[in-house]
């Protein structure tokens, strides 16, 4: 068994979480996917009065929020969904 010594690892922890939008196009709803920053996350949850929920099955917290009528759900990541 090789082993990689401690000093050549590197974790990369996400900063950006996925914003799934519903789009009406031609008269059907689907989801697009976008990016979304901490940072902008964090400012859009302060705006809308919303807290991060917590996704047992995924592991990661999330929101939902509507937008004109439509769903919208935002997962990132925290402390609690490395552990």
């Amino acid at each position: 068994t090789k082993v990689i010594p401690k000093s050549k690892l590197s974790l990369g922890i996400p900063t950006y979480g996925d914003h799934w939008l519903s789009v009406v196009r031609k008269g059907e709803t689907r989801y697009e996917m976008q990016n979304i920053f901490y940072f902008d996350l964090q400012k859009l949850l302060s705006k809308h009065h919303l807290s991060l929920l917590w996704d047992d099955q995924q592991s990661v917290p999330f929101v939902m929020m509507m937008n004109h009528h439509l769903n919208e759900y935002i997962y990132t990541e925290n402390a609690k969904s490395f552990k």
